[in-house]
């Protein structure tokens, strides 16, 4: 993403996705944004949304409320139907046009958030009232480069993401007195390198998760507790584990560290109706010591699960 002085300090983010296109991706970009910014700053409907509430009336506040609206856009994002073989998109009453549209409408600072190399969508693939998004400078995603390219939507976004060097600031700021310098010779440049680094500011160190941990989580369709365990370890300076879902161990894919804060997420391939379905499992945690407070919210099918609370408590040390 380009355009670094348009940058601004965001108040409240508002994600907009298809779940059945990128809910996956839009869970942990809405992760690392709550890292970043609070989860009182970032609204996406699963979290945000309490129960019983007007679906509709709720998403227009939220977008009325927002400084910035990111419109995460998957390979499926235009293609998905809904009964009747109907594009959802085409349909006045579809949540995603709806959000998406309300931006626009309201004048909201909007960027598409393009997953995996999705090319931004066409006029003619559009409805007319989703067609000024096109003009939105847009920003990859993709898996491979994912802590990058969030980097940069943090940065755009006013986050705490480190900056430029003072000499690379040097040479952007002041290219044509580089250039000259370049030419009568970079001494100045070199001292410039050479000169004692500002002292950093104070970070809040990561907490120790290493171990095994459980808690009891209770499930309300068959009424019952299940202990799940949590398994983490650090390889070469990374973390990495595994987290049970109805008592099975599914290894962690993506896990974040932050202070006290730790994020991360599991799936798992199920099938209704003969159809496959893969399932997000996504948590949040608070670690006190040996105590770790945890929301798990599950994703996939035709429903978002309830998130559930629950507290888990390391039984042992790595």
């Amino acid at each position: 993403m380009s355009g670094r002085g348009a940058d601004i300090a965001i108040a409240r983010i508002f994600i907009s996705y298809r779940r059945e296109d990128s809910a996956p991706h839009a869970g942990r970009l809405n992760d690392r944004l709550c890292l970043t910014f609070g989860a009182d700053r970032v609204f996406m409907d699963i979290d945000d949304i309490p129960l019983g509430q007007d679906f509709a009336a709720a998403l227009r506040e939220n977008v009325r409320l927002a400084d910035v609206v990111l419109v995460i856009i998957g390979p499926k994002w235009l293609a998905v139907a809904g009964e009747g073989g109907r594009r959802r998109l085409d349909d006045e009453r579809d949540f995603v046009r709806f959000e998406v549209a309300e931006a626009l409408r309201q004048r909201k600072r909007v960027i598409p958030i393009l997953v995996n190399d999705t090319p931004l969508p066409k006029a003619a693939d559009l409805p007319e009232d989703l067609q000024p998004l096109l003009v939105c400078q847009a920003l990859h995603l993709a898996d491979a480069r994912f802590n990058r390219d969030a980097a940069d939507l943090i940065q755009a976004l006013g986050g705490a993401e480190p900056g430029p060097s003072p000499v690379r600031r040097w040479l952007v700021a002041g290219g044509g007195l580089a250039a000259l310098a370049a030419i009568a010779g970079w001494q100045l440049i070199v001292r410039n390198a050479q000169e004692p680094p500002m002292p950093a500011e104070p970070k809040q160190a990561d907490a120790d998760v290493n171990g095994t941990w459980e808690g009891e989580v209770f499930y309300e369709w068959d009424r019952r507790k299940v202990t799940e365990r949590f398994r983490f370890s650090s390889i070469g300076g990374a973390l990495t584990g595994s987290a049970s879902f109805l008592g099975v161990p599914r290894g962690i894919l993506s896990v974040e560290l932050k202070g006290n804060t730790i994020a991360f997420e599991t799936r798992t391939r199920g099938s209704i109706n003969e159809k496959e379905i893969e399932y997000v499992h996504r948590y949040r945690g608070e670690v006190n010591g040996d105590q770790m407070r945890v929301m798990m919210q599950t994703v996939g099918g035709y429903d978002t699960g309830v998130p559930r609370e629950f507290v888990a408590r390391r039984i042992s040390r790595e």
